[in-house]
């Protein structure tokens, strides 16, 4: 960096750690920014999906449960293709859990 004419050692080093101060500031400014901003910049999520059941077969094979609006969809998933394999009207309350084993107390 070239010393301005009259400019003394001190002066320079002044200079200097306000430009790497003032770049620091504006830095941590954007980085605020584009935190505090990003979630609405990101598009949101589509609602009426869930995925409700996902059950790995092995080999980079799935069978995966999905509610869409009204519907569930059970969907074969490979690394290749997603396959419909069926489709019926989702029950309107989720099913209870059952205790394969039975009450046992």
């Amino acid at each position: 960096m070239p010393v301005a004419a009259g400019e003394t050692g001190v002066e320079m080093w002044t200079s200097l750690l306000q430009f790497l101060l003032a770049t620091g500031a504006v830095i941590a400014a954007a980085a605020w920014a584009t935190r505090r901003l990003g979630r609405w910049l990101q598009p949101g999520r589509p609602t009426g999906i869930e995925v409700r059941s996902y059950v790995p077969l092995g080999g980079r094979r799935a069978l995966c449960l999905v509610r869409l609006d009204d519907q569930e969809l059970l969907l074969g998933v490979t690394d290749h293709e997603v396959r419909l394999l069926l489709r019926r009207s989702a029950p309107s309350d989720p099913p209870a859990p059952t205790d394969p084993e039975g009450d046992r107390a």
